[in-house]
């Protein structure tokens, strides 16, 4: 993976090429990054002006705007088997590759390419590759919740995110936890109990093939997104039907391992959703209380009981009572919160953060 190169590890047989732009690095495949290099004004060795860019499937050379070239400043830093390996300076990212002295054409590169790391794309190495489970619970795809969650698609994907959508209403997801869920033999066939059965029948491979398509979903994920409506100050049945069923015992959570050492612990968790009463209404001494208060069950008692460790929610109050243009806001707030979401630190889940 992209994000586990060191500085100036070689791609001996690239199957991605890098695409520049101002806010990520995103895998292209299968046409590596190309360089164009121009004369050099100067002796040998001295700086020469070249461009950078991937060549899209229509072999067309662009910027991250689509207009035309991006220049760059080109430094020789060395020789070796493989011809100079030049590095290209600029506002974005930092990509090299074995050139020529001088190339007047740009060039399609299928050999060695040397990627350099600085401090400039280190954020763009640590979203490179990263995966992204949006567990989605709106029965209108035109919702703003809708467009929150295609947002948060956009964007993550640009970053370079592998993006997975649960879309529970789509889904016709299944909230009922019953003996459905085992579909082998039962361990007490004489009392049912759903905790212990879904138990034992995780250990053994026996839970019903949405479960386990769930469960891969979030095993594989570094990031949790639950994007819904607020519905009786807590997520939408279906959702709450999805937490019931999926995370088990065994797989999310196995007494003594919960909370900081739950079996999910390496992983993050975000709560976006919409309310329909005011900002002013969920504050401390608003009629409904401070919107923490409603947060302790969902992410303390669910997400940090399983490990995860949480971050701040994205909380869009009154969508429905607002004009066109605040809702167009919200969502531009969402998609700039996104271009720096995994540089944040999680919220400290304890009970001063809820009722403090």
């Amino acid at each position: 993976m992209l994000s586990t190169l060191a500085v100036g590890e070689q791609l001996l047989q690239p199957q991605v090429s890098a695409r520049v732009t101002s806010h990520f690095w995103t895998p292209l495949s299968p046409v590596p990054a190309a360089l164009y290099t121009l004369p050099s004004p100067g002796e040998a060795g001295g700086t020469a002006e070249g461009f950078v860019s991937p060549l899209t499937q229509h072999s067309r050379w662009k910027t991250p705007a689509g207009q035309g070239l991006q220049r760059f400043s080109a430094h020789p830093l060395r020789e070796d088997a493989g011809g100079s390996v030049t590095r290209c300076q600029g506002p974005d990212l930092l990509v090299s590759a074995p050139v020529s002295p001088v190339r007047t054409k740009p060039q399609r590169r299928c050999g060695p390419c040397w990627i350099l790391r600085t401090e400039a794309t280190d954020c763009c190495w640590k979203m490179a590759g990263r995966k992204v489970l949006i567990v989605y619970a709106h029965q209108e795809p035109k919702s703003l919740n809708g467009a929150l969650k295609t947002v948060a698609v956009e964007e993550l994907s640009k970053q370079g995110c592998t993006v997975t959508v649960s879309d529970l209403y789509a889904m016709q997801f299944e909230p009922r936890a019953t003996r459905n869920d085992i579909v082998d033999c039962l361990h007490n066939s004489d009392e049912f109990n759903y905790g212990v059965e879904t138990w034992e029948a995780y250990k053994r491979g026996g839970l019903s093939n949405d479960l386990i398509e769930e469960q891969k979903k979030v095993q594989e994920a570094d990031l949790l997104i639950f994007q819904f409506p607020l519905y009786w100050f807590s997520m939408p049945a279906i959702m709450k039907g999805w937490m019931d069923r999926v995370l088990v015992q065994g797989f999310a959570h196995e007494f003594p391992n919960c909370y900081d050492s739950g079996l999910l612990k390496n992983k993050l968790a975000l709560f976006s959703f919409t309310t329909g009463g005011s900002k002013e209404m969920y504050a401390k001494g608003g009629i409904n209380g401070d919107i923490r208060y409603l947060l302790w069950p969902m992410q303390h008692g669910i997400m940090h009981f399983c490990g995860v460790k949480v971050l701040e929610p994205h909380i869009c109050f009154a969508p429905e009572y607002v004009s066109e243009e605040k809702r167009k806001e919200m969502l531009l707030a969402w998609a700039q919160r996104l271009k720096t979401l995994w540089k944040e630190e999680p919220i400290n889940c304890s009970p001063e953060w809820y009722f403090k």
